[in-house]
């Protein structure tokens, strides 16, 4: 499971006189509820740290990772105050890296000239492509692959653009609800074959929330 940092400032935990407090602490809990939420020491969410979380002598807390997508309300305890909780706190985080396109229609083409990229933001996914198609009779729909982050099973969740297409029966690209692949379509509403799409450079902007 993939995870992101929650906590990472190192900054001492004061008193309201500018003073160490070691005593306070961090308590983890289900954004906006009071039930207790496991939180990680490492990036492998292999060692769960105690909750509530006390700082070290020098007020100092340790480093916390969440797996990726959850929110925490976090309440922080000074010593003889009352606590203070602030809440979505979130371990979407960001990542940009490259991907691979593949043919996903069955009929094992292969592309060519791919360029791929994409950029998650939140729990947003840009991925953006360039490739072409072989020269193909094909009739199995065209669907494209690979897609770097699962799309969500819902209708909402997908949205295309298809800048560029050399192939003049093609006019939209959509992603796959609950797939991590993408279809093309003519201007009817119906999804084109393979055939269409024979020879054509494609070049496509994908956008999604994370499932």
């Amino acid at each position: 499971m993939a995870a992101r940092i929650i906590l990472d400032v190192v900054n001492p935990s004061l008193t309201a006189n500018g003073v160490v407090d070691s005593g306070a602490t961090l308590t983890f809990y289900s954004n906006g509820t009071t039930t207790p939420q496991t939180v990680y020491s490492d990036s492998g969410l292999s060692t769960p740290i105690s909750n509530p979380l006390a700082c070290d002598a020098a007020g100092r807390f340790p480093t916390v990772w969440a797996p990726v997508g959850s929110i925490y309300s976090v309440k922080w305890s000074p010593t003889g105050e009352a606590p203070i909780t602030f809440s979505d706190i979130s371990a979407t985080g960001s990542s940009d890296a490259s991907w691979t396109p593949g043919d996903s229609s069955g009929a094992g083409l292969t592309l060519t000239s791919i360029s791929a990229h994409y950029t998650r933001m939140g729990n947003m996914v840009f991925a953006y492509a360039s490739f072409q198609y072989p020269v193909t009779a094909n009739s199995n729909l065209a669907k494209i692959g690979g897609l770097p982050v699962a799309v969500p099973a819902a209708l909402y969740s997908g949205q295309g653009v298809l800048s560029y297409c050399t192939a003049s029966g093609v006019k939209f690209i959509f992603p796959n609800s609950g797939q991590s692949s993408a279809s093309f379509w003519d201007a009817s509403g119906a999804q084109v074959a393979n055939s269409v799409l024979s020879g054509a450079t494609v070049h496509i902007l994908l956008i999604y929330p994370v499932a």
